[in-house]
């Protein structure tokens, strides 16, 4: 788990080539086969990293390669994926998700102000 929550993290990076080569992890065999093996326990950590790329990365590569790991996640568990995808979309709208943000935001104008 502690390896594909790093991986969680490099696919969602802003510097395109970081995200570019996590991303081309998947072409590996080995981690294609492990990650098929254990998609119920993989697919959670890393299905957040991919929902932020496919939607916000600023590179088109980045964004094609992440449409394409989301493909084959669910074509090897349509109902796994499904499932996720309900359960991120609800915490992403829930109460906790908007004062978590809020504070984020508070804290970023806070740092501004105290640079300014």
């Amino acid at each position: 788990e502690p390896l594909f929550k790093r991986i969680a993290c490099t696919i969602s990076s802003d510097h395109f080539q970081v995200a570019e080569r996590a991303l081309f992890l998947w072409n590996n065999d080995i981690i294609a086969t492990f990650t098929s093996d254990h998609r119920d326990r993989i697919l959670p950590i890393i299905f957040p990293a991919l929902q932020h790329n496919y939607s916000k990365h600023w590179n088109t590569t980045v964004s094609t390669l992440t449409l394409n790991i989301i493909r084959i996640f669910k074509e090897m568990d349509k109902e796994l994926y499904e499932e996720i995808s309900k359960k991120f979309k609800g915490q992403r709208n829930g109460p906790e998700h908007r004062a978590k943000t809020r504070a984020e935001k508070w804290k970023q104008l806070l740092e501004q102000s105290v640079v300014a």
